[in-house]
């Protein structure tokens, strides 16, 4: 039960993380999905956590990669010294402003690579593969019916940079970024597809996407 649970809180995570925003905030594109990143893997460590103190010995005789897990150790580590000896340690705990960048977010990462390395199953993968592609999908559809508004509905009160839209990544470049890094998950559904229905559908989707 408890290694469904994370998998499903892990992969509906990936899948909504891109289509977080918060349109009356300050900041409405880039420090909701960091919150949100935040409480999903707090989520996940709790329930890691629990599965660790529960299967102890199942989790510790995996074999993990041990160089990369010190490798991450290093890299806490020297982050926490550099920023205890630069200007404004404030700062370095919460990151920028806009990205909430900061040593909190690295925790969270590094607490994301140690449930990911403990708990990761083969099984998984598809599952994920999936999840990263239709959050793809869907941020794709979104920014398609917001370019509609926009350049056929003449809604300028949609959120723009000189007549380009970012969906829910607010900035164009982050948008192009996101769906350039998607490219391959789709693309592996496209290919695996045997069916001609399906992969009419699928490559629709991936189309859409880009």
């Amino acid at each position: 039960m408890l290694r469904n649970l994370s998998k499903y809180i892990l992969l509906s995570g990936i899948l909504i993380l891109p289509l977080i925003y918060w349109p009356k905030g300050e900041v409405p594109y880039e420090l909701p999905k960091v919150w949100f990143f935040q409480r999903l893997v707090e989520v996940l460590g709790i329930l890691g956590t629990w599965k660790f103190l529960k299967e102890k010995q199942k989790y510790l005789s995996r074999r993990n990669d041990k160089v990369l897990i010190f490798l991450i150790f290093i890299f806490l580590f020297f982050g926490i010294v550099s920023s205890l000896l630069g200007v404004d340690f404030t700062k370095s705990i919460f990151g920028n402003y806009y990205r909430h960048d900061g040593l909190i977010t690295l925790f969270h990462f590094a607490v994301f690579f140690f449930f990911l390395n403990l708990f990761w199953e083969k099984s998984w993968e598809k599952s994920l593969f999936l999840a990263i592609s239709l959050g793809c999908f869907l941020t794709s559809l979104w920014t398609v019916g917001l370019g509609f508004r926009f350049h056929i509905l003449k809604d300028y009160s949609i959120y723009h940079f000189g007549n380009a839209l970012g969906g829910t990544f607010g900035q164009p470049n982050f948008l192009a970024g996101y769906l350039l890094v998607c490219l391959p998950f789709s693309a592996y559904f496209v290919s695996k597809s045997r069916c001609l229905g399906e992969k009419f559908f699928l490559v629709a989707c991936f189309i859409s996407s880009y």
